[in-house]
């Protein structure tokens, strides 16, 4: 199996998928003669660095950056990568090639900058995992209408916080959307560019394997639909007395999260809000709740005490 390939100065040319199914590659390495290429860090860009060609994909790492200065990620230059999580793109960033991340299915999330012109055909196809947060608020024209081809889920009109938290503006309000931090224990900021933190949006930090413990602030209302759903570590999370709403699968599969003290302002809770909270004991349903979805507590398999109390007219 190859794991480590030199380039010579005389290669002028490297064709479409040249580097397919090289998954145990682990370094790329060019003469400092060669015209046209360059490694970086066992990566290969071309010679004046703005164009990223080819990642090594035998590479361990979970997080990779691309360099600012690049401007160009090259056609199929992640095609097939199974390590990496997540990648940050540098503000020079202005194309995104044919396939450039295809068959990706490691990848959870990614930060489309704003100066993204032209995304080319099938540029995240397969990459069953992935939200993409776009800075633009919407599609532009020179991003194929095949760009997205496998129906990842798209936040548009994103910013990104220095600490990884992903999040729009609506009015005077904030939504966090998404979270490409890299802490397990996570305090969601109260503030953001000086607006309240008023939603957790759909999704936002579905899957996040790692995460454990989370501190949602007060003066948000609504935690959104699957917003935690699938993290599979999270094990307590602090809810504040200002939620009134608990999205549809919020919490679905989380299988360590042994309690949560649900808010008395709380007035409904979604289908499958608990669903599989395997490790949850006990619960009380406080009396402002009104209305519980379908199967809300379904498959909650250690939970032996439940209090519902009296202004419930609605269990699914």
């Amino acid at each position: 199996l190859l794991k480590s390939m030199e380039l010579p100065d005389s290669l002028a040319t490297i064709g479409e998928c040249a580097f397919s199914g090289c998954t145990v590659l682990t370094s790329i390495t060019v003469s400092e003669a060669n015209e046209n290429y360059k490694s970086v860090d066992g990566n290969l860009y071309s010679k004046d660095g703005k164009t990223f060609i080819q990642y090594a994909m035998g590479k361990a790492d979970t997080t990779f950056t691309v360099p600012e200065g690049v401007t160009r990620i090259g056609d199929y230059a992640f095609f097939g990568c199974a390590s990496l999580t997540s990648i940050d793109l540098p503000d020079s960033l202005t194309t995104i090639g044919n396939y450039a991340f295809s068959d990706f299915t490691s990848l959870t999330s990614i930060v489309i900058p704003e100066g993204v012109t032209t995304i080319g055909y099938g540029a995240f196809r397969y990459c069953e995992s992935l939200t993409i947060y776009c800075e633009v608020a919407e599609k532009p024209d020179g991003w194929s209408d095949s760009w997205n081809q496998s129906g990842c889920r798209v936040a548009w009109g994103c910013q990104v916080t220095g600490d990884g938290f992903v999040y729009e503006t609506t009015n005077n309000s904030v939504s966090i959307q998404g979270y490409i931090g890299l802490d397990n224990n996570v305090v969601i900021p109260t503030v953001i560019d000086g607006k309240n933190v008023t939603t957790i949006g759909d999704r936002a930090f579905h899957s996040c394997p790692s995460l454990t413990n989370i501190v949602i602030p007060k003066g948000v209302s609504a935690i959104g639909d699957s917003a935690f759903s699938w993290c599979t570590s999270l094990k307590s999370i602090e809810l504040p007395d200002s939620l009134t709403a608990i999205g549809d699968d919020a919490f679905y599969c989380c299988e360590l999260l042994a309690s949560i003290v649900i808010p008395k302002g709380v007035t409904a809770i979604g289908e499958y809000a608990f669903y599989k909270c395997t490790s949850l004991t006990s619960i009380v349903i406080p009396e402002g709740v009104t209305t519980m979805g379908d199967s809300a507590f379904r498959n909650c398999t250690s939970l032996t005490s439940i209090v519902i109390s009296e202004g419930v007219t609605a269990i699914g």
